[in-house]
C-alpha cells in the first residue's frame, strides 16, 4: 500500500462530514433544535480533524502520481492548491464549530434544552460550513480529473503513437556435423542425413 492508497482511503472523510455537518446546521438554523445543532458541530469538527490527515496524505500520493505516464502534473497541482484552500476554510470552521460547542455546552445548565449560541455565531458557521463543504467539493472534483477523466485515457491512441510490433529475429540452425543442409523455406531450414 502507498501513499496514494492511503490518501483515498482518508479524504473521503472530511468531504462527507462537511457536507453532512453543513445540512444540519442549516437545518438547525431554521427549525432551531438543540440536538441537530449539537450533531451538526460535532460533525464539523470530526471534519475538521480529519482535513489534515486527508492533506498529509495528498502530498505523498502527489509525489507517487506524478511519475505514473498519464498524469498531467498540472491537473495535480490544480487539486493541490483547492485542497489547501479548502483545508483553511474547514479549519476555521472547525473553530468555529468548537467555539459554539464550548457555549452550548457551557450554557446547557439547569436542564436547559435550547439553543445557547447566539443567533449571529450560529449564522457565521452555517456560513462557513457552507463554504468548507463547497471548497472541499471543488476539491474533490478537481481529483476527477487526475485519473478519471485524464486526456490521455480518453483518447486512443492513434497508429502513429502505437508502438510497431517487433520484428522477428532471423532463425539460424546450424549444421550438424556431418549432415548435409538441404533446401531453406522461409525461417525452417530442412536437414538431411548424409548420403540421401
Amino acid at each position: 500500500m502507498n501513499a496514494a492508497n492511503v490518501h483515498l482511503l482518508i479524504n473521503h472523510f472530511p468531504i462527507i462530514l462537511s457536507v453532512v455537518g453543513a445540512s444540519a446546521a442549516l437545518l438547525a438554523v431554521f427549525s432551531r433544535h438543540r440536538s441537530t445543532w449539537v450533531f451538526a458541530l460535532a460533525a464539523l469538527l470530526l471534519a475538521a480533524l480529519a482535513v489534515y490527515p486527508a492533506f498529509y496524505t495528498g502530498q505523498g500520493a502527489e509525489q507517487v502520481m506524478e511519475k505514473v505516464w498519464y498524469i498531467d502534473r498540472d491537473v495535480v497541482h490544480e487539486h493541490e492548491e483547492a485542497a489547501e484552500f479548502a483545508l483553511w476554510i474547514m479549519l476555521v470552521t472547525g473553530a468555529l464549530a468548537a467555539f459554539a460547542m464550548w457555549r452550548e455546552r457551557t450554557a446547557f445548565t439547569g436542564g436547559r434544552k435550547v439553543l445557547a449560541a447566539p443567533a449571529w455565531l450560529r449564522a457565521l458557521t452555517a456560513v462557513a460550513a457552507l463554504l468548507a463543504a463547497a471548497t472541499l467539493a471543488r476539491t474533490a472534483w478537481t481529483a476527477g480529473f487526475i485519473v478519471h477523466k485524464t486526456e490521455k485515457l480518453q483518447t486512443p491512441p492513434t497508429v502513429l503513437d502505437a508502438p510497431s510490433p517487433p520484428t522477428p529475429a532471423p532463425v539460424t540452425v546450424p549444421p550438424t556435423p556431418g549432415a548435409t543442409t538441404g533446401a531453406t523455406t522461409g525461417a525452417t531450414t530442412t536437414v538431411r542425413p548424409p548420403g540421401q
